[in-house]
Formats: structure tokens, sequence, C-alpha cells
């Protein structure tokens, strides 16, 4: 059996040095996409988790979305799973507008994720920074339509790219 686990490293800027390391996951497919430094010196993390057991409560089935808040030590303060019971597979993160905001695609029509509208749609979510889901919204068709990149704009909103199939 092949598990996958989020590694975690802190090392010295020319990489001489490791201050410290942590794996992080449960005893299935869990890795990591995207890290973030705060503005109280802590980290986002954030990635995919298939595992019912491990470091990330709340798993919904099939693979969710998972995101934790880290403290310079790598401990964890805080972390979670978002998605429903079909398969909710996260591409990519960024901080806007003081929430963490995930993007990728999902399955899911229950849990935390609602409004599919058929097979793979573009799922986004935001999370406070403590941890709290404050809103997710479904885009797309009938056919697979993944969600790969989210940033903030200048007049405080959000523009993301990313593929579709569906032609409705």
């Amino acid at each position: 059996v092949v598990v996958f686990s989020f590694i975690l490293m802190s090392f010295s800027s020319n990489g001489q040095k490791v201050f410290w390391s942590k794996l992080l996951g449960g005893s299935a497919w869990d890795y990591g996409i995207s890290i973030f430094a705060t503005e109280d010196t802590n980290y986002l993390i954030s990635g995919l988790y298939g595992s019912s057991d491990g470091d990330f409560p709340g798993f919904h089935g099939s693979q969710d979305y998972w995101v934790a808040k880290l403290d310079k030590e790598g401990n964890i303060l805080w972390g979670k799973c978002l998605g429903g019971s079909g398969a909710d597979l996260k591409y990519s993160a960024n901080i806007i507008n003081n929430e963490y905001v995930l993007i990728g695609s999902s399955t899911s029509n229950d849990g935390d994720a609602s409004g599919n509208h058929g097979s793979y749609d573009i799922w986004i979510a935001g999370v406070d920074t403590a941890g709290i889901l404050k809103w997710q919204k479904s885009f797309g068709g009938s056919s697979m339509d993944v969600g790969t990149c989210i940033v903030g704009t200048d007049d405080g909103g959000m523009i993301m790219s990313g593929y579709a199939v569906s032609n409705d």
C-alpha cells in the first residue's frame, strides 16, 4: 500500500540546516499543495485529504480539501477537511480579503459543498483565519469543470482561471 503524507520542512535560507520537519496526514492519500505565511507569523497550508483517520478531522468521504493553520514550529493550531461525499479535488489557494480561499473541483452536493450542476464543478470555498467555512460556491455545467487558480482584484473581488468541458 502506497501512502502519501504532507511533508513540511523548515530550513535555512541557503538550505544547509533543517530546523524541523513533520509528516501530516493519515493512512490514505493525503498531500499538500499550498502554503502561505500569515500576518501573525504562522502558516496556512492546504491540500487533498483521503484519510478517514490522521491529523485532520471531519473527513466527508472519497477525497476532501483540507486546510490547517500551523505555528512557526510546525505544530497544528487547527485543521479540518472540507467537502462532501463525492470527490473534492483542491488545486490552489490564496489569501484574499483576510480569508483563505481554496479552489478546485467537486462532485459533491452535500456536506460543505452545494450547488453542483453535474460531474465535476469548479468549487470555491472561503475559510476565515479561525478555520470556519464562511462561504462556498459551485460553478459549472453537466461535464467536467475545474478551477486551477484564484487571486484577489483591486476592487475587493476575485478572478479565477481553470478549464471547462461543459458547454451548458
